[in-house]
């Protein structure tokens, strides 16, 4: 064996030598059973050609087996520095410093060195799972967040597999939201998720949070938007409620608010949340003939009496003709009457109608069957002669009309004398055709005067 070891060092050839160091370590390991210089044939050979795996994994075991893990290392730093002289494959000088991380952790228990080793395994191939894997552990184990947060972010941008990526961004959030304490990268952890896959809701909850939590309102609308698209049914009912109250609360978007409601309660009625954004969207001047229009059919069907009288309410603030707005204050008033019996209440619409307009006897009648149980007979009357003022001035039949019944408003109810002559004489000057008209102010103005010693005025009514 001695006379091999001499032939060698007369070999020239490195093909030669790599032949003979690869026979000296079967012959030590093997028939000489002498495992020590088994092992620096082996080194010598892995030198010469790091590519022979069988002989790095012989040499790996040799030195193993007898306790070398610190020379190991050094014959292993020896063949990866041959690696770049020998021009052999670049997955050699991976598969070797691999080795060396293994090495490095379980043999000398140096996770500084392995930690090293591990990050010249990526460094030659950025898409090594197994080196990223040993690394991020390591980071972790020693408290190198900073590092680590780095490691995840880079493993996440190169992921091709979208759930590879979720699951590191998901990493990176916890590590920002946890020691770190990191609320953008946590941020742009979820966002990351989300651009991989659109479907986490976990990472929709989050991102909300994160931005509702500072406050990034348009951020906050923009993402429940996009999640919209990945929900149906109570879900989806939900976050357009959560959007539309954003909208009215913070965005102070009134009409996207509006729109969203609309869409809402187009799909259910029933949804509280939504009509409740509406009704406050009937304070605001832009949308408020929408919202009263939305829930007007909601609130008849719900039998809702008085929210359904103000939305009516609102409703006759808008339209262009009066005929169109008294009808509608006929509805209220009906309602106030009828179904919660407010009659008070139904007299205040009922007037606002007669004004709306004069002409149309249903009001009047309304009014004179009220009166009695309302009992405000000032107001009543000082109302119908505001009226009269509103009239058309060639409509002397509904002047006429209205006159007679203020008049006798003040003499029967109130005992007011000079109002009532005030009034039956602006009766009486209308150049009315209708001799029922004139008769019946003639007489009421003949009992006053004389009652009040007028006499020279009542000879002139005669």
């Amino acid at each position: 064996m001695e006379r091999a070891e001499v032939v060698l060092v007369q070999v020239a050839d490195d093909f030669e030598e790599v032949g003979l160091q690869g026979r000296l370590a079967s012959l030590y390991e093997g028939e000489l059973n002498d495992p020590q210089k088994a092992y620096e044939a082996c080194a010598r050979l892995l030198v010469l050609d790091p590519s022979d795996v069988d002989n790095c994994e012989r040499l790996g075991m040799l030195g193993r087996q007898q306790n070398l893990a610190a020379d190991l290392r050094d014959k292993l730093q020896a063949g990866i520095a041959a690696c770049d002289s020998k021009g052999v494959d670049p997955s050699v000088k991976i598969a070797l410093t691999q080795e060396l991380a293994i090495v490095n952790e379980d043999l000398l228990e140096d996770t500084v060195a392995a930690r090293a080793a591990w990050r010249q395994v990526l460094n030659l191939d950025e898409t090594h799972d197994g080196a990223y894997s040993a690394l991020a552990r390591l980071l972790r184990h020693a408290g190198e967040w900073d590092e680590l947060r780095t490691l995840i972010e880079g493993h996440a941008e190169r992921a091709f597999d979208a759930a590879e990526r979720v699951s590191s961004y998901w990493q990176l959030a916890e590590l920002c939201e946890g020691v770190l304490d990191d609320a953008d990268g946590a941020r742009r952890a979820y966002v990351g998720i989300l651009e991989a896959s659109p479907e986490q809701s976990r990472a929709y909850d989050a991102l909300a949070g994160i931005y509702q939590g500072s406050e990034s309102w348009q951020l906050l609308d923009d993402l429940l938007a996009r999640r919209a698209d990945y929900l149906e049914g109570e879900a989806l009912e939900l976050n357009d409620n959560r959007r539309a109250r954003l909208r009215l609360e913070e965005l102070a978007d009134p009409q996207g608010a509006m729109t969203l409601v609309e869409e809402l309660l187009g799909r259910r009625s029933g949804n509280t949340d939504a009509r409740e954004v509406c009704d406050e969207l009937l304070k605001d001047s832009d949308v408020r003939l929408r919202a009263a229009q939305i829930l007007e059919p909601i609130y008849e069907l719900g039998e809702l009496w008085n929210e359904l009288c103000v939305v009516l309410g609102v409703q006759s603030e808008y339209v262009e003709l009066p005929q169109e707005a008294f009808e509608l204050l006929l509805r209220v008033a009906d309602i106030q009457e009828t179904q919660l019996q407010q009659e008070g209440a139904a007299a205040e619409t009922w007037m606002s109608a007669l004004h709306k307009e004069p002409s149309d006897e249903r009001a009047l009648t309304a009014l004179l069957r009220l009166a009695p149980g309302v009992d405000d007979w000032e107001r009543m009357s000082n109302g119908i002669v505001t009226a009269v003022d509103l009239v058309d001035a060639g409509d002397l039949a509904s002047q006429g009309r209205l006159l007679r019944a203020a008049a006798e408003m003040y003499r029967n109810e109130l005992g007011d004398s000079e109002r009532a002559i005030d009034t039956l004489s602006r009766l009486l000057a209308l150049d009315s055709s209708e001799p029922e008209m004139i008769r019946y102010a003639s007489g009421a103005l003949d009992v006053l005067y004389g009652s009040s010693s007028q006499f020279a005025k009542q000879v002139e009514v005669l």
